[in-house]
């Protein structure tokens, strides 16, 4: 059995799929595991934000349905799991959740018109929504999946 213990060792197992040159569905599965992994994560991170944000105006449900994206990088340098939340406005812009997480603060029209208002509210909803009992367990599916990979690359 092969021990994965964090991010340095994803990489080494996509550079060993890449040495090898074995199939390239190893590393897939390997993101794809992770992934999946990651599902009680994301969940926990919406239920989050509509339980601490104003339900007034519809703004906890707005932004618990904005698509969160869970990136696996393999690069040697970068390798990692990055979980990253996003939507566009109603204007067709992109809106500004990283703001909305770290210091709290929205922009929104009156009664859906303009003048435009600032309001205070809470911050972190999108970073304090997971757990550390959650990221643990996180964690272990990113092992789980690369001690798979790295199994299947040594086979192969």
């Amino acid at each position: 059995m092969i021990r994965v213990t964090g991010a340095e060792e994803i990489a080494l197992v996509a550079a060993a799929v890449r040495a090898m040159g074995t199939d390239r569905k190893i590393v897939n599965d390997m993101a794809a595991g992770i992934r999946q992994g990651m599902g009680p994560v994301t969940r926990a991170i919406r239920a989050y934000e509509t339980e601490v944000l104003p339900a007034t105006g519809g703004l906890n449900l707005w932004v618990a349905k904005a698509k969160i994206r869970t990136l696996v990088r393999r690069a040697p340098k970068t390798a990692g799991v990055l979980i990253r939340q996003g939507r566009n406005s109603g204007t067709g812009e992109r809106s500004d959740l990283k703001r909305l997480d770290s210091m709290g603060r929205v922009r929104h029209p009156t009664w859906g018109r303009a003048p435009w208002h600032g309001q205070t509210v809470v911050s972190g909803a999108f970073t304090d929504g997971a757990t550390p009992e959650l990221l643990d367990q996180g964690m272990d599916a990113v092992i789980n999946a690369a001690e798979n990979a790295a199994e299947r690359v040594c086979n192969a």
